[in-house]
C-alpha cells in the first residue's frame, strides 16, 4: 500500500508548472462539460455559499497555494458555485449537497459524481481529496461501494478510515481503524499505520499512543526522533497538569509546556511578578516549538475589553508578550500576532500611556527587530563607497 504523499508526489511529476492558486473556470455547466471532455479531465465544483466561514476560509488559506494550484489546475476543470444561487442551487441538489463547503468531483461522460468530500482542510489533506478523486481504489463511490458489499481487507480499512478522518468522521474512522488493527501486521511499525496515527489520533488513551509510550526509543529509530517528538507534543499539547508533564517521556518541546502552565497558573492567581519571570522561561524553552509558542500567544495576549483598566503589572506581560510574537511569528504573512499586537498598542496609548517606553526599547529574547523579513533572512548589506 503505497503512502498518501507518495502518490501525490507522482501526481505532481506528471504535471507542468500552473502557476500559483487555483484558478476556477468562469464558464457554464454545458461548457464545462465540453472542456473536461475534450482535455479528458474530472470536473471539480467547490459548492459554497456566501456566509459559510470555512468556505472562506478554504478561498483564503488554501485554494491560493502554488502546490493546490500546481495540482487541481493541472487535473480538473475547477468550477465554483454558490449553491444558494439561483442556477447553484440546481446543481447542489442533483449532487446532494447540503453542507458547506462540499467538494464533487464529476465524470464528464456520465455527469455522475465519482467523489464526495466536505469540511474546512489543510493544504495536504485537500491535496489528498482530489488525489484520491483520480484513484480507482481511494474515491469515495468507489470505498462505498466495497462498504455494501461487506468489505475488510486491509487495504480497504486504510482507505475507507483515511478518507473519514479527512472529512471528520472520526467516529466511523475510528471504527474501520479499529478492525485494520485487528488484522497481523497492521501495527506500529507499519508505516502507513504510523501515518495515519500521527496525522489523526491526539488520544494517549489509544492503544498506539500506549504503545509509542512504552517504547519511544524503538520508534524514534524507525521514523526518527523529531517524527516521534513531533507526535509525543501533540499527545501532550493540551495537557493541563504539570506532574503529569513531567512524567512524561523526555521530548521537544515538554519544557515549554511546563513553563507555559506554570505561567498561565500565575496569571490565573494574578500573580503578575511571578508571572513576568516565568514568561521569559517561557520565551527561552520554546527552542523549535517556536512556531506553536506564537499560536498560543495569539489567545494568551488579546485585549478582550478596550474600556476595562488593567492592572500595570498586567499589562507590562502581556506587552511583554504580544511584542515577542509580532517580531518572531514564523508566518509573517500571518495577521493576527500584528493586530493582537497593534490593538494592544491601542490599549496603551488611551489607557497606559507610560507602558509604551517598554515595547520601544529592543525586546531581550527574542528577534531584536519588527520586521516582514522570513526568519533566518537576513539584511542586505549597505556598501559603503571607499574614499581616499
Amino acid at each position: 500500500m503505497k503512502k498518501i504523499l507518495t502518490i501525490i508526489a507522482l501526481l505532481f511529476a506528471t504535471m507542468a508548472y500552473a502557476g500559483k492558486g487555483l484558478r476556477f473556470s468562469h464558464i457554464s455547466w454545458s461548457e464545462a462539460l465540453q472542456q473536461a471532455k475534450q482535455e479528458k479531465k474530472l470536473i471539480f465544483i467547490d459548492f459554497y455559499t456566501q456566509w459559510c466561514g470555512p468556505c472562506r476560509a478554504m478561498a483564503d488559506e488554501v485554494f491560493v497555494t502554488r502546490a493546490v494550484g500546481d495540482f487541481y489546475n493541472s487535473h480538473f476543470i475547477n468550477l465554483k458555485i454558490d449553491a444558494e444561487s439561483p442556477d447553484g442551487s440546481v446543481l447542489a441538489r442533483k449532487y446532494g449537497v447540503k453542507v458547506y463547503p462540499t467538494f464533487v468531483f464529476i465524470d464528464p461522460a456520465t455527469e455522475n459524481a465519482v467523489h464526495f468530500s466536505t469540511s474546512r482542510q489543510d493544504e495536504d489533506i485537500f491535496l489528498f481529496t482530489g488525489a484520491s478523486a483520480l484513484s480507482r481504489d481511494r474515491n469515495s463511490v468507489f470505498l462505498y461501494d466495497r462498504e455494501k458489499q461487506g468489505a475488510a481487507d486491509a487495504a480497504y480499512l486504510y482507505n475507507m478510515a483515511y478518507y473519514l478522518s479527512s472529512i471528520y468522521q472520526r467516529e466511523a474512522a475510528e471504527k474501520k481503524f479499529s478492525q485494520l488493527l485487528s488484522i497481523k501486521g497492521q501495527d506500529l511499525t507499519n508505516a502507513d499505520i504510523w501515518e495515519y496515527y500521527t496525522r489523526f489520533i491526539r488520544d494517549r488513551q489509544h492503544p498506539l499512543s500506549q504503545e509509542l509510550l512504552r517504547q519511544p526509543e524503538k520508534y524514534s529509530r524507525l521514523y526518527g526522533q523529531e517524527a516521534v517528538a513531533d507526535q509525543l507534543y501533540a499527545l501532550y499539547r493540551w495537557e493541563r497538569e504539570v506532574s503529569v508533564l513531567q512524567q512524561a517521556p523526555a521530548f521537544e518541546g515538554r519544557s515549554y509546556l511546563i513553563a507555559k502552565q506554570r505561567f498561565e497558573e500565575a496569571m490565573k492567581n494574578r500573580d503578575y511578578q511571578r508571572a513576568g519571570l516565568l514568561a521569559d522561561s517561557m520565551l527561552l524553552q520554546a527552542g523549535n516549538r517556536n512556531q506553536e509558542l506564537c499560536a498560543d500567544l495569539d489567545f494568551m495576549v488579546r485585549v478582550r475589553d478596550d474600556n476595562a483598566a488593567m492592572p500595570e503589572a498586567q499589562l507590562a506581560v502581556l506587552a511583554k508578550l504580544a511584542q515577542y510574537a509580532a517580531y518572531n511569528v514564523p508566518d509573517r504573512e500571518n495577521g493576527i500576532a500584528h493586530f493582537n499586537y497593534a490593538r494592544l498598542l491601542e490599549y496603551i496609548i488611551r489607557q497606559q500611556p507610560k507602558q509604551g517606553a517598554g515595547l520601544i526599547a529592543t525586546p531581550a529574547i527574542g528577534a531584536k527587530e519588527y520586521s516582514l523579513r522570513p526568519p533566518g533572512l537576513q539584511a542586505k548589506p549597505v556598501k559603503t563607497k571607499n574614499t581616499k
